[in-house]
């Protein structure tokens, strides 16, 4: 008979998966400011997109449970 999985098992993973997302979404901005040289508006933007994909993907996995 296989054990509960405890409720702060499940989501381990949440701190990886905002770092993960800010610091890609954040190297992305950075290029693109450098590329069109708008310097700080690209980092914000997609540090901004990259802050709500994360939490989208956390929402969307927390309905699974």
């Amino acid at each position: 008979m296989k054990a509960p999985q405890s409720s702060w098992l499940k989501f381990s993973y949440v701190g990886f998966q905002i770092t993960a997302s800010i610091m890609l979404f954040g190297w992305l901005g950075y290029k693109i400011d450098k590329y069109f040289s708008i310097s700080p508006y690209g980092l914000i933007i997609s540090l901004v997109v990259g802050s709500i994909v994360s939490l989208y993907g956390i929402w969307r996995d927390s309905n699974k449970y």
